[in-house]
Parts: structure tokens; sequence; C-alpha cells
């Protein structure tokens, strides 16, 4: 038998893809890399919302504290509120004893 040559089409067709081969190699880099930095920016945009999410947490339980230590202490003024005494009081201050 005797070794065959390789056509000229054949020998293109390896050039082409030699020659073609870091143009493939850089665009499947760059969209690798365009894939990492979606998620990278995913990522980002996420942490942010669960730093924007624990600010409001952290207002709203501020505000229910507060809300709350207001109306114990109001329950509280109003438990001690006696008008008889306070009558009595104001009395006592308009005539004081001599």
């Amino acid at each position: 038998m005797s070794a065959s040559k390789p056509s000229a089409a054949m020998v293109d067709t390896d050039a082409l893809v030699l020659g073609l081969s870091p143009a493939v190699a850089t665009a499947a880099l760059y969209g690798s890399m365009v894939h990492s930095m979606g998620i990278l920016f995913e990522n980002a945009i996420s942490a942010q919302k669960l730093q924007t999410l624990s600010g409001e947490l952290v207002v709203l339980e501020g505000i229910l504290e507060n809300l709350t230590a207001t109306a114990v202490d109001v329950a509280d003024d109003v438990e001690m509120l006696d008008p008889a005494a306070e009558l009595a009081a104001i009395l006592k201050s308009l005539h004081p004893k001599h």
C-alpha cells in the first residue's frame, strides 16, 4: 500500500483550524470573564439588599422599643394620677400653715 498524500482541501482546513484557535481561545476567555463579572455583580447586589434590609430592621426595632417604653411610661403615669391627691396638694400650696 502506498502512503496517501493529504488533499489540498484537507490541508487548508487544518490550517484554518490552527489559524483560528487563538481567536477561539480568546473568545472563550472573554466569555468566561463576562460570566464571572455577572456573578460578581449579582453577589454585590444581593449583599447590598441584605445590608439595606438589616438597616431597616434595626431602625424598626429601635422605633418599636421606643414606642413600647413610651406606652409603659404612659401607663405608669396614668396609674400614678390621683385627682384627689393632686387637688389636696394644690390646696396645701395655696394655704400653707403658718
